[in-house]
């Protein structure tokens, strides 16, 4: 029984250089393929927030010209920021005013491209909601494409 501990002892185990650098080894191809699918997933859901963020600017718009019919915005591009939508509590004056009530004057950013959403009114009446030259709603553009 002793002769048994004493070769107990004296056998000692491990893992060698060459497992460890196969192990190693093996970690930084998974971390090579991993990683870049993470970033990609993190490209879409910040895409697919613009999205969503550019949809309900463009609903707050339609609530604004359903309930203000006279507040009717001009053909033109507007900016979507803090500095033109507060909302003071008073009755609003312009379309701006109007659609920061409607936001609540929260003001979502961009969060994949540009700087600031900007809403898109076509001489038609149509409104459309960009960031940057990529329009995101209503139809999302081929650089905001959810497939």
């Amino acid at each position: 029984m002793r002769k048994l501990l004493e070769n107990m002892k004296k056998k000692q185990e491990g893992f060698t250089l060459i497992e460890l650098i196969i192990v190693i080894a093996i970690l930084a191809i998974i971390a090579a393929i991993a990683i870049p699918n993470i970033l990609g997933a993190v490209d879409n859901s910040r895409r697919s927030a613009d999205v969503a963020n550019a949809k309900m600017i463009l609903n707050a718009a339609g609530q604004v010209q359903a309930k203000h019919a006279d507040l009717t915005p001009a053909a033109g591009t507007y900016g979507i920021t803090s500095g033109n939508l507060a909302d003071d509590g008073t009755n609003p004056v312009t379309f701006q005013e109007a659609l920061g009530v409607a936001l609540n004057g929260a003001v979502p950013e961009p969060k994949f491209a540009g700087t600031q959403f900007d809403l898109v009114v076509a001489s038609d009446g149509t409104m459309s909601v960009q960031v940057g030259s990529n329009e995101v709603a209503p139809n999302a553009h081929s650089a905001y494409n959810q497939q």
